[in-house]
């Protein structure tokens, strides 16, 4: 049985609902009732180690508009500034612009003057709260007033992160949190767009997506916090389910009636994104949404040895990823090898003595028809495994007329429901990813522009495998669905 783990989030929601006030509507100036989902999140959120430090040290939460997210960042940084015991504390209220920090800002300084218990200790300005006997601070800051660099933050609540135009002023808190005993940098945003202006992803989503990795297990950070409210993609965005689930206030102190008007007024990305907290793309995406998750199927195990299986694979020496992928000929698809480079680490390189041996396990393993896979930069690799006696076909993917047919093959095969794979959430993290290239001859899968932090090699490797699958089929004269463009 796991053993509970201590938490300061009483502390915090006794703070919270003792002295801070609602400052807007026909409530105004009652004293804060925290909802069940609220203090869940807040006891999370302040989690204990063993030693008895905070466990979580940078957060990402995002929720759709209106359901009380500059509330909840308001009560965090009042605590950090008056309740946390922290001499000499140094709050920041920040975000991309200055009007959109001050919202955060002021909903403090409402609190302090509305609370007789609070305006008694603390001291209010225009542009910052005082606590004169710790000496702690709360200030509010913007991207667009420039870096401050020598600051020494203990906590930090980054209001709409989505909207940060570099990830400069993220990585100047937390870089300058270092010398605090307990500090705590969390983000408290809805989604937006994927992508800045240069075309790389922004500061926000990568954020997004590594919470993603810490919530599917691929990878672990105990210092890192994730909390994302969101309708799924397999949801129709009309329904009223879509809603519930992306809103937690839904129906409580968040208007039902609201949604019914917003939906048929606001453009369907602007609706997805800030009422159902989705991240949506600009850009021509290559599935449709939901396709791919309705072939996940978490029951599905490997298939028993000797049976005949395709491999794909999509290699790379140092910046991109390398994969593995195969395929039964029926359709079964799983990601045998993933490598890709870990976050911070520019001298990182593909252990392509893993991979080869990755890939001769396989063929050992199962019966391989074939291996198939692009030469670029491998041809000395794949010429060795020829050798040993590896069935290798060499798979250009920089051939148009190699790569839309592949593409066109995966596409009707997931909006067909003709392929399975076993809810690997790499797999289909970089499908994802992937966008429509139009080339002379048709449409097929590409990265996104300038954005190379989105990488798509299992799906080029999963693209591989099955084109593989559908080409040995046919010969064998197994009757296939017709191969259309999308």
């Amino acid at each position: 049985m796991a053993t509970k783990l201590k938490t300061d989030g009483g502390d915090v929601i006794e703070f919270m609902e003792s002295c801070c006030r609602i400052t807007k509507g026909d409530r105004a100036g009652d004293l804060l009732q925290l909802r069940p989902w609220q203090s869940t999140l807040i006891n999370d959120l302040f989690t204990l180690r063993p030693d008895g430090k905070r466990q979580h040290r940078r957060a990402l939460i995002g929720m759709p508009r209106k359901n009380g997210k500059s509330t909840l960042a308001a009560g965090i940084s009042l605590f950090g500034l008056v309740a946390d015991g922290e001499p000499g504390a140094e709050v920041y209220c920040v975000a991309a612009s200055r009007q959109q920090a001050r919202i955060v800002f002021d909903t403090c300084r409402q609190m302090v003057e509305m609370d007789p218990v609070l305006s008694q200790h603390v001291k209010v300005y225009r542009s910052h709260l005082e606590v004169a006997a710790t000496g702690s601070i709360m200030r509010v800051l913007s991207s667009d007033a420039g870096l401050q660099e020598g600051l020494n933050p203990h906590i930090v609540v980054l209001d709409e992160l989505h909207a940060h135009p570099t990830d400069a002023m993220w990585n100047v808190m937390t870089l300058g949190s270092g010398t605090r005993a307990n500090p705590l940098i969390a983000a408290i945003t809805t989604a937006g767009v994927r992508t800045d202006r240069h075309g790389y992803d922004t500061i926000a989503y990568r954020l997004y997506q590594y919470g993603k990795k810490l919530e599917s297990g691929e990878i672990t950070d105990d210092a890192f916090f994730f909390r994302w409210w969101e309708a799924p993609d397999t949801m129709d965005w009309k329904s009223v389910k879509a809603i519930e689930v992306a809103n937690p206030a839904y129906e409580d102190y968040l208007n039902a009636e609201d949604f019914d008007v917003s939906r048929r007024t606001t453009p369907e990305i602007e609706y997805r994104i800030k009422r159902l907290n989705q991240w949506v793309s600009s850009k021509t995406i290559w599935l449709p949404d939901g396709a791919l998750a309705a072939c996940a199927d978490d029951t599905l195990e490997l298939p028993p040895p000797e049976t005949e299986i395709v491999i794909g694979f999509d290699g790379s020496y140092s910046r991109d990823a390398t994969a593995v992928v195969c395929s039964t000929l029926d359709g079964h698809l799983w990601v045998e090898g993933l490598w890709e480079k870990p976050v911070g680490d520019p001298d990182w390189r593909v252990p392509i003595d893993d991979v080869m041996m990755t890939i001769r396990n396989a063929c050992t393993k199962w019966r391989a028809v074939e291996v198939a896979s692009d030469p670029y930069r491998y041809e000395h690799q794949l010429q060795q495994l020829e050798d040993e006696g590896y069935p290798i076909l060499r798979f250009p993917t920089g051939s148009v007329s190699r790569m839309v047919p592949a593409c066109g093959a995966f596409y009707d095969a997931v909006v067909n429901k003709q392929i399975r794979y076993n809810n690997q959430p790499a797999l289909a993290r970089h499908i994802e990813n992937c966008v429509v290239r139009m080339d002379k001859g048709g449409p097929r899968i590409t990265k996104d522009s300038h954005t190379s932090e989105r990488k798509i090699d299992a799906a080029v490797a999963a693209v591989i495998a099955y084109s593989r699958v559908v080409y040995h089929r046919n010969k064998r004269e197994e009757p296939l669905p017709s191969i259309t463009a999308w």
